[in-house]
């Protein structure tokens, strides 16, 4: 764990978020240090941290880290010199009203791929859109996976230079299986009902394919995915069989210093490996069914 001391100096800086934040910097490096968290939310981005490099994400870093007493997690500024970071409710701000003003009849109003897409193409045409979609799908599943519910509007956005436009690196994974509630008492409530696939499928994202999937629950919009989007979903799936919870949770403890309980990585492991045996589930019948399709067609 970094203990912030006298050797970084404070920044007047402001960040946006649910949780209060404030930047640092030492040796010429910046800093944001990030604290507040509810529960669990300090190991929910660490860990999901580690996952998502085992996916092959650019994940922003995180370090347990202690300011004054308070815990919370340090992270490298990924803002380079010169760029600007656009969330995603400015990004579709913009757009709309460069739309407006070519005289476009198109409205960009949804926290989905299929918007911010759209939007980014609209902010700068340099954006590779086929790259772009497919790693915002890749994140998409990523989040399910792990139950990420909190991918709103300002947790997705571009960093901008005179030179390119690109995704940030996947930061706020404070939601991650839930770890900002008191799942030990959800725990509890397992050992007696034991229902657990039906509390995973109500596990919703805030970060939707399109307009016609947002009322849809994950599942149900994996299904489409897979449907719809059968070349990025074969991508994906393979990305997604990397996923290893034990020795995410393992490089955390050593590199932080920390102690997990096992209650947490027994409640980690369980609800991220439930939910991807529903998207293999989903995954395979689909391609069963394709080659069923294929066969019959012959």
């Amino acid at each position: 764990m970094v203990i912030i001391d006298d050797s970084y100096k404070m920044l007047n800086e402001k960040y946006r978020g649910r949780k209060p934040k404030f930047g640092l910097e030492k040796d010429g490096v910046k800093y944001i240090f990030k604290y507040g968290a509810c529960n669990f939310e300090i190991l929910s981005e660490l860990i999901a941290e580690q996952l998502g490099l085992q996916m092959g994400i650019d994940m922003a870093h995180y370090v347990a880290a202690e300011f004054n007493g308070y815990p919370g997690v340090l992270t490298t500024n990924f803002k380079r010199e010169g760029e600007l970071i656009v969330s995603s409710d400015k990004l579709r701000a913009y757009a709309n009203e460069l739309l407006q003003e070519n005289n476009v009849p198109v409205e960009i109003t949804h926290n989905s791929i299929e918007d911010i897409v759209q939007a980014a193409w609209a902010y700068d045409q340099r954006i590779k859109v086929e790259r772009l979609t497919e790693e915002l799908f890749k994140r998409w599943a990523f989040a399910g996976a792990i139950m990420e519910s909190d991918k709103n509007e300002t947790n997705i956005s571009l960093l901008k230079s005179a030179r390119m436009t690109r995704l940030t690196p996947d930061y706020d994974n404070s939601t991650m299986c839930q770890l900002n509630k008191n799942i030990l008492n959800f725990m509890d409530n397992f050992q007696t009902n034991g229902d657990i696939e039906t509390y995973i499928d109500r596990i919703g994202s805030q970060l939707h394919i399109s307009k016609a999937t947002m009322e849809m629950s994950f599942i149900e919009e994996f299904e489409y995915f897979v449907t719809h989007y059968p070349n990025v979903a074969k991508k994906a799936v393979a990305s997604l069989k990397k996923l290893n919870v034990d020795q995410a949770i393992e490089k955390v403890v050593l590199d932080n210093e920390l102690y997990i309980d096992y209650r947490i990585s027994f409640w980690i492991r369980k609800l991220i490996t439930c939910r991807l045996e529903m998207m293999r589930f989903i995954y395979q019948s689909h391609m069963e069914s394709s080659v069923e399709k294929s066969i019959k067609g012959n």
